[in-house]
């Protein structure tokens, strides 16, 4: 058998994951928010987990340097928002009266609401865009298989991840 002499790109050695220097995972919101990956919101229907995540969206493509006590590290300053559940009417009623609470900039905070090649579409726009944050609301309606197979939910959640890691920005 013969051994390679150098060390393939997909390997990286504890030395060089050392030598990034990273401290503390970066968060876009601290304690709340990381900056790049996956995560989940999870709770009952009706419980308001659409208004909590676009009042985040708007948080995110706000100017204030907080977010419930907590530090905000934007980068873009831009939020992708993946509607299964809501029209664009339903998200004006949503947003108006949030908008006269909480000011942001209305062009940093978008939506698609075909989710037809939904990984290709998002690639696409961030891409075109970037953005800081991707909201998936809701996860349910765009996972086919049973929430209680963690392999298939793993399988459908890999893409996104790469994604995350390809755009440096957080899923949610």
């Amino acid at each position: 058998m013969q051994l390679l002499q150098t060390q393939p790109a997909y390997v990286q050695t504890a030395d060089e994951i050392l030598k990034l220097g990273i401290k503390e995972i970066p968060m876009l919101i601290e304690r709340l928010l990381q900056k790049k990956g996956v995560m989940t919101l999870t709770g009952s229907s009706d419980s308001g987990k659409s208004y909590l995540s676009l009042f985040l969206a708007q948080i995110i493509c706000g100017s204030q340097d907080e977010c419930f006590g907590r530090k905000i590290h934007r980068k873009s300053g831009s939020v992708l928002f993946v509607c299964t559940e809501d029209s664009a009417e339903d998200i004006c009623v949503r947003l108006t009266p949030l908008n006269d609470i909480q000011k942001f900039d209305s062009k940093k905070l978008r939506f698609i609401f075909d989710t037809v090649n939904l990984t290709e579409k998002l690639n696409n726009e961030l891409h075109r865009e970037p953005a800081d944050l991707v909201i998936l609301d809701t996860f349910g309606d765009l996972f086919r298989g049973s929430i209680n197979d963690s392999i298939a939910v793993r399988q459908y959640l890999k893409p996104l991840k790469e994604l995350a890691e390809k755009h440096k920005c957080l899923f949610y």
